[in-house]
């Protein structure tokens, strides 16, 4: 992947040669290899909750996601677990989404092998970042895509 930052926006080609532009991202990187396995994608849509969603029952890798939020900042926490995660689960990585953006984490996630869920992936979005926060968000505040991997 190159990158390149103009002001508030980042114009960047993807490993298949497409362009794109995201404002307020800079997003700097190299072409993964290609991964193996069996690849799911899963679109995203917010509700009235801290919406606890299981991801994979699986062991997987997420590759690449793609977030946007139309709102106040609020925060996607990942669960290496099977089931619908809960406020007195620890979550092994929190994504900070600020107010009124856009973030595409395209396939360079760790060098583009992507993160390593063992026992499946769930996540929850709350508006604080603790990580036992119930605060719910609001219907349509996150739109997002996930990439994973078998």
């Amino acid at each position: 992947m190159v990158a390149t930052t103009f002001g508030d926006t980042s114009k960047y080609t993807d490993g298949n040669g497409v362009q794109h532009e995201a404002k307020g991202v800079h997003i700097v990187g190299h072409a993964p290899a290609a991964v193996e396995g069996p690849h799911t994608q899963i679109a995203f849509r917010s509700l009235a909750t801290t919406n606890a969603l299981v991801l994979s029952e699986e062991p997987c890798r997420l590759l690449a996601s793609a977030l946007a939020c139309n709102g106040a900042q609020c925060f996607v926490k990942f669960y290496d677990k099977a089931t619908a995660p809960s406020e007195a689960d620890t979550p092994v990585l929190i994504m900070p989404l600020t107010s009124n953006t856009f973030f595409p984490h395209t396939q360079d996630l760790l060098g583009g092998r992507g993160i390593h869920f063992e026992n499946g992936l769930a996540i929850r979005v709350t508006g604080l970042i603790a990580e036992s926060d119930t605060t719910a968000i609001g219907a349509g505040q996150v739109l997002g895509f996930f990439a994973l991997v078998a």
